[in-house]
């Protein structure tokens, strides 16, 4: 027999969130009840969320969010009219470009809406279960045991939301490369093209999407944040193949 290691005695903290039990396996898996009995995050800590923008009245996370988030999505047109199905709640509407808040590039990173396309009514239908942007937001940082919701890995961080996919989750990479930028504190070209820059880099940059194309401009904002001293976690896919998505697979 020998000693047990170092990092089995230490103790655990279980949050009070009434969802926590919906997290059960994957915390486990991570280890973060032990890692929670050694900290629950920091204030101090800035992550930058580049994805679909966030909901700022969300109660389980409002309060780790930051102001000086942007809105990099363009009024990118599909080529034709798109109609969202009626659902019971709303009626049926129109639209043509995938930014959704009609006004193109802004300081606001709220996400209007979240569709997703119904093959078997042939229109898009409202998620009502909140957008990708502001579930990867929530699973970094929703501020654990205080009752309400679910617990993020960090119960205290400083999110900056960038919004760069449009309500369909689709989005240019001209788009994502200039939320790279400006997450990194780096100058980016925003309403009227003229440049943004954001008050401080964000030292972890949280990328939860991907593509199969190899963009010269995405890859070259990408080189240019990890030249600026911020860390890039991007996604490899959900499709489980050995086929590259970038920009995780940029070296």
């Amino acid at each position: 027999t020998g000693a047990a290691p170092a990092g089995a005695a230490v103790a655990t903290k279980q949050p009070n969130d009434p969802a926590y039990f919906e997290q059960l396996w994957t915390s486990t898996m991570i280890d973060l009840p032990r890692a929670w009995g050694i900290t629950t995050g920091s204030p101090s800590v800035l992550v930058a969320v580049v994805d679909m923008g966030v909901r700022f009245e969300h109660a389980d996370i409002a309060a780790n969010l930051t102001k000086d988030g942007y809105d990099f999505v363009s009024q990118f047109g599909f080529g034709t009219t798109e109609q969202i199905c009626a659902d019971g709640a709303t009626p049926a509407t129109t639209f043509t470009t995938l930014e959704g808040d009609g006004d193109g590039p802004d300081p606001d990173p709220t996400d209007p809406d979240d569709i997703e396309f119904n093959d078997a009514q042939g229109c898009w239908t409202h998620n009502r279960l909140g957008d990708h942007g502001l579930w990867t937001a929530g699973i970094i940082g929703a501020v654990g045991n205080e009752g309400v919701g679910m617990a993020g890995v960090n119960w205290n961080v400083k999110i900056r939301p960038v919004r760069v996919l449009g309500i369909t989750g689709q989005g240019t990479n001209f788009d994502i490369a200039q939320g790279l930028l400006y997450a990194a504190g780096l100058p980016a070209p925003g309403a009227d093209s003229a440049l943004v820059q954001a008050p401080s880099p964000a030292p972890i940059i949280n990328v939860s999407l991907g593509g199969a194309d190899d963009s010269p401009t995405l890859r070259a904002a990408a080189v240019a944040v990890a030249n600026a001293g911020s860390l890039i976690i991007a996604s490899a896919g959900n499709d489980g193949l050995d086929f590259p998505a970038f920009p995780a697979a940029y070296p």
